[in-house]
């Protein structure tokens, strides 16, 4: 193993798991609050049973924040951006770009050394 290679592999790696800490962080705390919010706001709402366990509802709530979509078809885009606290931008605005972050030592070690 080359020297590039595997500073490439040791970089990808640990940035992604700082992506991953940071997509739990995002969830637990900004996506937990909004949903608490919410359902203080209208008392018949309820969380998406889109997710499923795959994290569907934390990048959603992380695209709804950062791009300021107010029109979404799941839920109430206008909403949570007007419940997002500035806290929960930048947990979003880390979330998302660290995982573009990671994406790069592992998409040049893959064209670099891929079979």
């Amino acid at each position: 193993m080359s020297t590039l290679e595997g500073s490439l592999l040791f970089s990808g790696g640990i940035l992604f798991f700082l992506s991953a800490f940071l997509n739990i962080l995002f969830y637990r705390i900004s996506v937990l609050y909004i949903e608490r919010e919410l359902l203080k706001e209208d008392e018949f709402f309820k969380p998406l049973e889109l997710d499923k366990g795959i994290g569907a509802r934390g990048v959603m709530y992380n695209q709804l924040i950062l791009f300021k979509i107010k029109k979404h078809p799941y839920v109430d885009g206008e909403a949570v951006i007007r419940i997002a606290r500035k806290k929960d931008w930048w947990l979003a605005f880390l979330s998302f770009h660290s995982l573009w972050l990671a994406m790069i030592p592992i998409m040049v070690g893959y064209f670099l050394y891929a079979p």
